[in-house]
């Protein structure tokens, strides 16, 4: 058992796992930056839905509060249907109205128009501030600057909306892991944006692929691994059943995998990296596709020992044309 786990997780002895068609799919299918854009897009989304919840309290007071801001002017006056703009994707939302009780007209809400037309360049820059805040696990930062980069006033983007946005992505980083049993994880070393980063993702024992989180690295070093391991331990990440761990083949996700949760870890060589290793390593482009289908038809056999003999066919092969 791993000396960071507590002294109370004792179980049976973990039997071996056996990889069902479910999970080999899920493994075929995993792309790990685009649950890292996803989960910044959630967040993303959050942040700019509370800007547009700050500027109606900024204009109608609290609700229920009856405090008669602006001399009770302007009045909340239900939804429209709407859209946001994140990266290049249309997200709907549902919009507040307002009513200007001095014109009789609908007040347009600023916040809106500015998050409905990002540029470009400002959506690049927000995924940013967004990806780091919730690595650096500064969410004040990440509120008051999302908001400056729209060049919403002060007076708009309250003090208020700050701590709420705050709390969203600290919520959405620090959530309870105990809730849910998780049977695989998966980690994947990749470059997002400049950075390097291990992302990990976890697989309940329904078959649910859910994001878990991610660590920014200057090498794939252990240190920073283990600690981002314990943190997910921290928020009830539970192994006592034991846990498939899915990996390349870095040495410095092996060791903190094993620092972390000892015996109750079985570690499996991706598939995907350990095919693409294979596939590397021919020459002419039009040899890898069909050798990709060819192991692919082998990871996909019923069988450990079907699949045994269907690699050492391949290998055959590859052997005889030297």
């Amino acid at each position: 058992m791993s000396q960071y786990l507590p002294e109370s997780s004792t179980t049976e002895p973990m039997p071996k796992p056996t990889p069902t068609m479910q999970y080999i799919n899920l493994l075929q299918q995993h792309d790990p930056i685009e649950d890292v854009h996803e989960r910044a897009n959630a967040a993303q989304k959050d942040v700019m839905l509370t800007v547009i919840a700050s500027e109606v309290e900024y204009l109608c007071g609290k609700r229920y509060a009856h405090d008669d801001e602006h001399g009770g002017r302007f009045k909340r006056w239900g939804f429209n249907d709407g859209s946001i703009k994140i990266r290049s994707e249309r997200v709907p939302i549902r919009v507040p109205r307002i009513r200007d009780t001095e014109t009789n007209r609908m007040h347009s809400l600023a916040s809106y128009q500015k998050l409905r037309r990002p540029t470009k360049k400002l959506q690049q820059k927000l995924a940013e501030k967004v990806f780091l805040g919730i690595h650096l696990r500064d969410y004040d930062r990440v509120s008051r600057e999302f908001a400056e980069s729209y060049g919403l006033s002060a007076s708009t983007v309250s003090r208020a909306f700050q701590e709420y946005s705050a709390q969203v992505l600290r919520e959405m980083e620090e959530r309870d892991l105990s809730q849910d049993t998780y049977v695989m994880l998966m980690f994947d070393a990749t470059k997002i944006q400049n950075k390097h980063i291990l992302i990990c993702t976890g697989v309940t024992v329904e078959g649910t692929k859910q994001f878990l989180g991610f660590v920014e690295l200057s090498t794939e070093n252990a240190e920073a691994i283990t600690g981002f391991l314990m943190k997910l331990v921290d928020q009830g990440l539970r192994c006592a059943h034991g846990l498939l761990c899915v990996m390349d083949g870095a040495k410095g996700i092996k060791k903190a995998v094993q620092d972390v949760f000892g015996d109750y870890a079985r570690i499996q060589r991706c598939m995907w990296h350990k095919r693409e290793n294979v596939v590397g390593k021919l020459q002419r482009k039009e040899d890898q596709d069909p050798l990709r289908k060819e192991l692919n038809q082998a990871y996909n056999q019923e069988t450990y020992a079907q699949a045994k003999q269907a690699l050492d066919e391949i290998l055959q092969g590859l052997e005889m044309e030297g």
